[in-house]
């Protein structure tokens, strides 16, 4: 949770970081690498959205070596969303998706994506007493997929 984050200018009391990276998990650099990532806050049984890469989203510059993980920017769940998302009364549905090719099949563009969903389940208490957040997260959706 961060303390006032400052968003597009606007102070906000409280924010959730939301963040979602793809690692390369191969033996070999991906190539061309390019990810988008979105979240939306929705009631708890509102229907899992859609999600749309913008049409900006082209083949990437990028490298990604075996083990490595891309900067990913965060996304913070702020405001509204937030109250509603703390309250138990949304739900922020989390949306990766990552184009690459590999060295033996440059020709071939690679896509995998994933589509989770994340609730807050209220406050635990650790071993040394303190309070932490507890969150539940499951894949859902129809865009969960790895060529």
């Amino acid at each position: 949770m961060h303390t006032a984050p400052i968003i597009d200018g606007v102070q906000y009391p409280l924010g959730l970081e939301v963040l979602a990276q793809f690692s390369n998990m191969g033996r070999t650099p991906a190539l061309k690498v390019n990810t988008f990532r979105d979240v939306k806050v929705i009631g708890l049984h509102d229907p899992i959205p859609t999600f749309v890469p913008p049409a900006s989203f082209v083949d990437g510059l990028g490298v990604v070596g075996p083990g490595e993980q891309p900067f990913a920017a965060a996304h913070v769940i702020v405001g509204a969303e937030y109250d509603a998302f703390m309250n138990k009364s949304s739900r922020a549905v989390i949306y990766l998706r990552t184009t690459y090719v590999d060295t033996f099949q440059p020709h071939i563009q690679r896509v995998t994506e994933t589509c989770c969903v994340t609730r807050f389940m209220g406050t635990g208490i650790g071993p040394d007493g303190q309070q932490f957040p507890r969150f539940e997260t499951m894949i859902v959706g129809v865009q969960n997929t790895a060529t």
